[in-house]
C-alpha cells in the first residue's frame, strides 16, 4: 500500500522525491515478498520484525566469528548497507527512465491502474483485519502477524488442492506398508524387539479418565541436577524430588526434533513429521476422543507461527486447539517478549480449564511450555530472586518452580484422584544454546518421563523397568494399552511394560537404533543401501515399513491432476 501511495503522489504531482521513494519502497517490498515466497514454502514463516528478532536471538555468534572473523558484525552490516545502496541506485535509474520515456497518456493510464490497485489493497486489508478481529480479538493486532502476506493464503489453497488431487493415490498410503522384509532384516529386527506382533499387555482395572501431559521446552535430563552434577543443586530441586519420588525413566529419548517433530512422535508414535504430513495417519487424540475423552492441546505461541494451527488441527486433531490467541481471548493472558506466553501463565490457563470441567468429564490434555527455549525467559515467583549469571540456569530454575507450583495447585483440586495421571516430559532434547551437554546439532538424547499419580500408586501397580531404553514413540502405545485400546499398525512404538530395551530415534538425516551395552546402529539417508551393513539395512527397513512410498509417484500424481 505504501508504494502505491508514493506512486500516486509522484504521478499526480510530478515529484522526483515521491517517485524515488515509490520505486525504493516497491523494490523493498518485492525483495521481502520474494524472500517470503521462499521462506514460507520451506518453513511456513514470513519475514517480519518478529521473525528477524527471533533469528537474531538464535544466531550462532561463535560460528559466525569463526567463519567471518572477530569483526563479523561489521562485515554483515556493510553487506546490508551495500544491498540498500544498490536498491537506491536502481531506484534512481528507474525513475529517470520512466520520466524520460513515458508520455502523458501512458502516465494517466498508470495513475488509474495504481488508484484501482490502491483501492483493492485497502479493501482486502480491511476485510482481512475485520476477520482477524472477529476471530482473535484486539490482542491479535499487537502482533506483526497481522502483516502476513496475502500470497500465503494462495499457497494454502494450492496446498489443499494438491492434497485433494493426490487423495486417490494417498488412500493407499496410510502410514504402514507391511511388505515382506528381507530375511536378514526380519531376523535382526525380531531379535532387537522392533517387530512387535499382536500380544497381550496389562490393562488397568479402573482406567485413567484424566490425563495431563506437560511438555517442557527443550528439557534434557542433562539439565536436571539429579542426572547431571554440573547443574547447580538449587536449579532443579523440584524436578530432582519428582524424579526420586515418582515413576521416572532414566533412558527415555526424544524420537525426533525440534518441537513439531517431537510432538508428532508423542501423538502419532512416528518419527518423520514432514513425511507424515503427506500420509493418512492416526493420532492418540483420535483414539482417545473415540472413547469419549475431550482432547486439549495448549500452546504458548501464536497459532500462525510456522503455520502450526493449520498443521496441528489436521495432523494431531485435538478437539480443542488453544494457541496464544485463544488463551488471550479466554483468560486475558499476554505474550512475553519473544516467543509467547510464559510458563506460569500457561499453567494458570491449564488449571483454569481443568477446574471448569464437569467432575465426570474424561480428558487428555497436553500443555507445552516455552520459557526454557533460547534466549531463555524467566517468569513466576522466582523471577526477581535469581542469582545465577547464566540466563539458561535462571530460566530452568524458574521453570522448575513454576512446574511445582502448578502441581501443588492441581493436587489440591478435586480432579486429582486415583484416575488422574500427570506425565512430566519434554517436547525434545536440547538442540542449541547453553545446555551443559555441548550438543550443537539435532542428535536426540535423554529427556524426562515422570508418571505422577495420587500416592504414587501407579509405580507399585505395574512393574516398569525404568532403566529400559525407550523413546517418545513408545509413550502413546503404553497409554493406549493401559486403557485397553489396541494401538494401530501405523504406530512405530511399543508398550513400555512389555517391550525389549531399545530406543528408535531420528535426526534430520540419520536414523539411530540404541541398544543395550551402549550399542548404536545408524543409517544416513545419504547412504547407498547397497553399501550398508546388514544391521544398517535392517534399521532402514524398519523405517521403510512406515514410510516406504515413492515420493516421485505422489509428486507425479499431484502434477498430473493439477495441470
Amino acid at each position: 500500500m505504501i508504494p502505491c501511495i508514493f506512486m500516486l503522489l509522484a504521478f499526480f504531482f510530478r515529484s522526483r522525491t515521491a517517485a524515488f521513494l515509490s520505486v525504493l519502497a516497491m523494490s523493498t517490498v518485492l525483495f521481502i515478498k520474494t524472500a517470503n515466497v521462499i521462506i514460507f514454502q520451506q518453513m511456513y514463516s514470513i519475514v517480519c520484525y518478529g521473525t528477524c528478532k527471533i533469528l537474531l536471538a538464535h544466531a550462532d555468534h561463535h560460528s559466525l566469528k569463526i567463519l567471518i572473523g572477530p569483526f563479523y558484525y561489521i562485515w554483515i552490516s556493510g553487506g546490508i548497507i551495500l544491498v540498500l545502496y544498490l536498491i537506491c541506485c536502481a531506484s534512481v535509474i528507474a525513475v529517470k527512465n520512466i520520466r524520460r520515456k513515458m508520455n502523458e497518456s501512458v502516465l494517466n493510464g498508470i495513475r488509474v491502474a495504481l488508484l484501482l490497485i490502491l483501492l483493492i489493497s485497502i479493501g482486502a486489508n480491511a476485510k482481512y483485519t475485520r476477520e482477524c478481529y472477529d476471530e482473535y480479538g484486539k490482542y491479535h493486532f499487537k502482533s506483526e502477524y497481522v502483516a502476513r502476506p496475502a500470497f500465503t493464503f494462495g499457497v494454502d489453497l494450492l496446498h489443499e488442492r494438491k492434497k485433494e488431487a493426490a487423495k486417490i493415490y494417498r488412500e493407499k498410503q496410510f502410514g504402514f506398508f507391511p511388505e515382506e522384509l528381507p530375511e536378514s532384516s526380519r531376523i535382526l529386527l525380531s531379535n532387537w524387539g522392533l517387530l512387535h506382533p499382536q500380544k497381550s499387555y496389562p490393562v488397568m482395572e479402573k482406567p485413567f479418565t484424566k490425563i495431563v501431559v506437560i511438555a517442557l521446552e527443550s528439557m534434557d535430563l542433562a539439565n536436571i541436577h539429579a542426572y547431571n552434577p554440573a547443574i547447580p543443586r538449587d536449579v532443579t530441586p523440584n524436578l530432582d524430588k519428582l524424579s526420586g519420588s515418582y515413576l521416572s525413566f532414566r533412558n527415555y529419548f526424544t524420537a525426533s526434533q525440534p518441537t513439531s517433530w517431537g510432538l508428532n512422535a508423542m501423538f502419532l508414535s512416528r518419527v518423520d513429521y514432514e513425511a507424515d504430513l503427506n500420509l493418512d495417519t492416526v493420532s492418540v487424540y483420535d483414539l482417545l476422543q473415540e472413547q469419549g475423552y475431550q482432547g486439549y492441546y495448549l500452546s504458548p505461541v501464536n497459532g500462525m507461527f510456522a503455520d502450526n494451527r493449520v498443521i496441528y488441527e489436521k495432523q494431531f486433531r485435538p478437539q480443542h486447539v488453544l494457541f496464544l490467541e485463544e488463551l488471550n481471548r479466554m483468560f486475558g493472558i499476554q505474550a512475553g517478549e519473544i516467543w509467547g506466553i510464559s510458563d506460569d501463565d500457561m499453567y494458570k490457563a491449564a488449571l483454569n480449564i481443568i477446574q471448569q470441567m464437569n467432575p465426570d468429564e474424561k480428558f487428555f490434555m497436553t500443555v507445552s511450555t516455552i520459557d526454557t527455549h533460547p534466549p531463555y525467559n524467566v517468569s513466576g515467583p522466582l523471577k526477581t530472586q535469581l542469582h545465577h549469571a547464566s540466563p539458561f540456569l535462571n530460566s530452568v530454575r524458574c521453570a522448575d518452580q513454576n512446574l511445582q507450583d502448578f502441581l501443588d495447585q492441581l493436587m489440591q483440586t478435586s480432579a486429582f484422584d486415583d484416575q488422574m495421571l500427570i506425565i512430566i516430559t519434554a517436547d525434545h532434547s536440547a538442540t542449541h544454546g547453553e545446555n551443559y551437554n555441548r550438543r550443537v546439532d539435532f542428535a536426540p538424547d535423554r529427556i524426562p518421563l515422570i508418571f505422577i499419580t495420587r500416592n504414587n500408586w501407579f509405580a507399585s501397580a505395574f512393574p516398569f523397568d525404568t532403566d529400559k531404553l525407550c523413546s517418545q514413540i513408545d509413550l502413546p502405545v503404553t497409554l493406549l494399552n493401559l486403557l485397553g485400546i489396541q494401538a494401530p499398525p501405523t504406530f512405530m512404538g511399543d508398550n513400555l511394560l512389555t517391550k525389549k530395551s531399545f530406543a528408535f530415534t531420528k535426526s534430520p538425516q540419520t536414523l539411530t537404533l540404541l541398544l543395550p551395552e551402549n550399542r548404536e546402529i545408524s543409517w544416513s539417508f545419504a547412504q547407498d543401501r547397497s553399501n550398508a551393513t546388514l544391521e544398517e539395512a535392517a534399521v532402514y527397513d524398519f523405517y521403510d515399513r512406515f514410510y516406504g512410498f515413492d515420493d516421485s509417484a505422489v509428486d507425479s500424481q499431484e502434477s498430473t491432476s493439477l495441470f
